[in-house]
């Protein structure tokens, strides 16, 4: 089981999962005793309890907090835990990557790519793999843009081969517009894109919310099989959206246009909640002259993108990508 981890990471990371892992051992904390069992000391009474959860935290060098010995050192925890202090947490984003043409080349543009595992094979929305990480994706563009409003954003779409040209540009036409759809809040085109969305894409979204505390939608499998278990799953999701949101959603099992509009909103919230500012601006992408979504079909496989680190291998992918203004 470690191993089968272990080369997960490495597949993250861009390393051969076939070979030993070569990433530095994380450094723990005040000598190498910086893990914490807190048992229920920080849970909350609306918490589940058999919910279970394990937190990393990064503290500047010196300012671990202390630790608190029990009867018998059987149990070291935390006398105050910091992360449950918002005003000392500083939410994660990915780092925007450079790139250069060559290393004689100025820096040519700025971007972040959310990887293919965001997308069902022939799918368009950005809907599949840990949603945990899509908002973090997402988060991080928009935090970009915000602290970099000279650049100019531009979503780029891509398509695995074997398709056709002409289905291959679509697919990366719809992708780019997606995605593009939800940094922007625009309504009206996510949902006319969530039309043609597969029964395979929602499952993706239930199960994605599924892993989160509080959303008990589990769909079952990734089939693309519109049964009871989906149905009853899509219920439990609306219900849930309800509880936050007013107008609610007609709690019926049936991803409608409204249901697929919730599903933007409630990641709209979590990227909120990520960014700190639970009603972000949206991303303006009016700047760019020749249109702010470009389709690339399969013509830039992640191979041929050796300038780009990318973590994408099947290349339905979309590149966000910021550039001087013309």
């Amino acid at each position: 089981v470690l191993r089968a981890l272990v080369a997960c990471v490495q597949t993250e990371l861009g390393q051969d999962p076939s070979q030993d892992p070569v990433w530095k051992p994380m450094p723990w904390g005040r000598k190498g005793e910086g893990v914490y069992a807190n048992g229920e000391d920080f849970a909350s009474e609306q918490e589940d309890p058999d919910e279970r959860s394990v937190q990393i935290a990064f503290f500047a060098q010196g300012s671990e907090p202390r630790m608190e010995d029990h009867k018998g050192g059987s149990k070291a925890s935390l006398k105050q835990n910091p992360t449950q202090d918002p005003a000392l947490v500083a939410k994660h984003f990915l780092p925007v990557s450079s790139c250069r043409d060559s290393a004689d080349d100025p820096i040519s543009c700025h971007y972040l790519e959310i990887p293919d595992h965001h997308f069902r094979p022939g799918g368009h929305m950005p809907c599949a793999g840990p949603v945990q990480d899509l908002v973090v994706r997402l988060a991080s563009a928009i935090a970009f843009a915000r602290e970099r409003f000279d650049l100019v954003p531009r979503i780029y779409g891509h398509a695995s081969p074997g398709a056709g040209a002409a289905r291959e540009q679509e697919a990366s036409s719809r992708r780019a517009r997606a995605v593009a759809a939800f940094l922007a809040k625009d309504e009206a085109a996510w949902k006319s894109l969530s039309k043609d969305a597969t029964v395979e894409e929602v499952q993706s979204l239930l199960a994605g919310f599924d892993s989160l505390p509080g959303w008990k939608c589990d769909p079952g499998p990734v089939d693309g099989i519109l049964g009871p278990r989906t149905r009853a799953a899509t219920q439990a999701w609306q219900a849930r959206f309800n509880a936050d949101h007013d107008p609610a959603l007609v709690v019926d099992g049936v991803v409608g246009p409204k249901t697929w509009d919730a599903f933007r909103i409630a990641l709209s919230d979590l990227v909120g909640h990520h960014l700190a500012q639970p009603k972000w601006k949206p991303l303006d992408l009016s700047a760019s002259h020749d249109g702010a979504c470009l389709a690339c079909g399969a013509d830039h496989p992640p191979t041929s993108a050796k300038s780009f680190r990318l973590q994408s291998r099947r290349g339905a992918r979309v590149d966000i990508i910021f550039m001087e203004k013309e």
